[in-house]
């Protein structure tokens, strides 16, 4: 190749110098030299090449003097360098970064940058290179450019540059929140902070991980602000550092939280939401949990520090009075409830009361039919009547205060004036209660009465013994009224018999008896005695034998019953012929005593209307 702008000195004979340069061509001519030896040097390269150092001489003389003399000058060209550079953010030089560089002739060569960000090549054919990264610095991410660069004698004797700047890469972080047996939880919240007033809120997935990208770098601090629901918020606080040694890993934290233990709550109520003492639960949970727990006073049993899982609570021992409760119940605790107390209301019904009445006797006889008026709490009203066996019985009675009364004795007996009181409540609830009403038997009354014999006349002064059950024995006299009256007669059976009859009657020898018994121990009973009349002159029988009647007879003795004005009661049986005993067994009335005066007409009317009837007769058998 033909070679401009090489400079070359010519020095000869008699101090000739001479300084020549190539034309482009590559040809520097000199001519009319005089003859003698000549020195010729290259003392200026072209532009692009080395200085060629070779002295060359030509001589010319006689023989050469004709003719052209030629010298030729090889320059070598000068090698092109390349400098490449590798800056990051705010200019910093980086080390280690890769970059191909391809270029004329199959040139192909890897360079990396050195400490101070520079990759160099020297040596390089004029031509165009190209040059690629291919590595990014660690923390970098890697310039997908290529740029080109020609080498050429314009400027191969300058350092070509290439300058790449590449962007740091930016970190990552994880954040992975464990609970219990490594189990992952959402829902936990990390605050992230760091430098140029970074801050920002990452919350855990499903997987109990929460990530953050594109972290510049720097040293940031992490902070779990939000705890997952069931679960104490930790108070440790981590750091990390991202920088180009660790910028293209994924930074891990992980933070342990402690469960929240669940807290459990047993409220033990009865009849109108009344708290409970004294029930006992026993409660069986996860990994083998059992613990028996009481009610205290405000009726609550409480259980704390309670594992995650389902809880079983069975009553096993009821408050007094109140009826065991033989459901189970559960619980369930776990992330969702275990920051609040579980709470659980179990109700007792209580036991009823029951009272059993007892209805005696003074004697503890068993009565029958006494009936009871029971009232209690919340307008309770019930009215019960005693069995056969003196018992009445009334059950589920709701606790509280009974008053019971008696309001009909059983037949014979008083009732009784008592009022007794029952109080059912937990003590006592359980066991029978026992009430007994002793009742007086309702004592006997008989009243004597003493009449004539048709009753028309209340005799005074009969005297009548009275004889009973237990030795009674008692003499009683008829008042004024012909009565005389017994009280506070005990039962049993008592025989009254006339002992004395009252002035001018004769004695009633009859013993009546009277038994005095539940039936008829509210009644007066009554006994009436008729005494008749003693006879002062003496009726003589008359037999009246196949219907003949003597009626002169008839008639003398109508007159004479007219004149002693006594008259037989029982003479109106005797008048169909049948023998009539007109005696003193028949209850006459006293001679005189006007009180009879009309019974005794009606006698003598009847009388005399036989006599006729009988005369006809006998004058009609005589026709015959």
């Amino acid at each position: 190749m033909k070679l401009k702008g090489a400079e070359f000195t010519v020095s000869g004979p008699n101090g000739f110098k001479e300084v020549v340069t190539t034309d482009k061509d590559g040809v520097a001519s000199l001519e009319n030299l005089q003859w003698g030896t000549y020195k010729v040097q290259e003392t200026k390269a072209p532009e692009g090449y080395n200085l060629n150092n070779e002295v060359q001489n030509i001589q010319i003389t006689s023989a050469s003097v004709g003719q052209i003399q030629s010298l030729i000058f090889n320059d070598t060209q000068v090698l092109g360098k390349l400098n490449i550079i590798k800056t990051g953010k705010d200019g910093v030089k980086l080390e280690g970064a890769e970059f191909d560089v391809t270029g004329p002739n199959g040139f192909n060569k890897i360079v990396t940058t050195n400490k101070d960000g520079v990759a160099s090549l020297d040596s390089l054919q004029w031509g165009t290179y190209t040059v690629k990264e291919v590595k990014a610095p660690q923390g970098y991410l890697l310039d997908s450019s290529s740029k080109i660069i020609n080498i050429n004698s314009t400027d191969v004797e300058k350092i070509q540059s290439l300058s790449f700047e590449d962007v740091r890469m930016t970190g990552s972080l994880e954040v992975t929140k464990l609970g219990k047996d490594g189990v992952k939880l959402a829902g936990a919240e990390f605050q992230i902070t760091g430098e140029n007033n970074f801050n920002k809120v990452i919350i855990t997935n499903k997987n109990g991980i929460a990530s953050l990208n594109n972290l510049p770098w720097g040293t940031y601090e992490v902070k779990e602000i939000k705890a997952p629901l069931g679960y104490k918020l930790s108070d440790k606080t981590q750091s990390i550092t991202i920088n180009s040694e660790d910028v293209s890993q994924v930074q891990n934290l992980t933070f342990n939280d402690a469960q929240i233990l669940g807290q459990l709550n047993i409220t033990k109520i009865g009849k109108n939401g009344v708290k409970l003492e004294g029930a006992q639960f026993t409660i069986s949970g996860p990994n083998g949990f059992n613990k028996v727990v009481t009610t205290n006073k405000d009726g609550i049993a409480s259980l704390d520090n309670l594992q995650w899982g389902t809880y079983t609570i069975k009553e096993t021992k009821a408050p007094l009075g109140y009826n065991l409760n033989s459901n189970d119940y559960t619980v369930k605790i776990d992330s969702n409830n275990a920051n609040v107390s579980q709470n659980i209301v179990i109700a007792d019904g209580q036991i009823t009361g029951s009272i059993k009445i007892t209805k005696e006797g003074a004697n503890k006889e068993k009565l029958a039919g006494a009936t009871f008026d029971v009232t209690g709490p919340n307008g309770f009203n019930r009215a019960i009547t005693t069995g056969k066996d003196g018992n009445v019985s009334i059950s589920g009675l709701a606790w509280g205060t009974y008053t019971i009364k008696e309001i009909i004795a059983p037949q014979g007996y008083l009732v009784s004036k008592e009022e007794q009181k029952v109080v059912i409540d937990s003590s006592n609830v359980s066991k029978l209660q026992d009430v007994i009403f002793t009742d007086n038997k309702i004592l006997g009354k008989i009243n004597i009465t003493k009449t004539n014999m048709d009753g028309t006349k209340k005799l005074a002064g009969a005297t009548f013994d009275v004889t009973g059950p237990n030795g009674f024995n008692k003499v009683v006299t008829t008042d004024k009224e012909g009565a005389v009256s017994l009280t506070g007669l005990a039962w049993g059976t008592y025989e009254v018999k006339e002992i004395k009859a009252p002035n001018g009657y004769n004695l009633n020898d009859k013993v009546q008896t009277v038994t005095i018994n539940s039936e008829n121990a509210k009644m007066i009973n009554y006994l009436t005695f008729k005494d008749s009349l003693i006879v002062t002159n003496k009726i003589v029988n008359h037999n009246v034998t196949n219907n003949k009647l003597n009626n002169k007879q008839n008639n003398k003795q109508t007159k004479d019953n007219v004149k002693n004005k006594e008259v037989n009661k029982d003479i109106s049986n005797n008048i169909n012929n049948t023998n009539t005993n007109i005696n003193n067994s028949s209850e006459s009335p006293k001679t005189g005593d006007e009180s009879e005066l009309p019974i005794v007409l009606v006698l003598l009317g009847a009388v005399i209307g036989l006599v006729v009837i009988n005369r006809k007769q006998n004058k009609d058998k005589a026709k015959l």
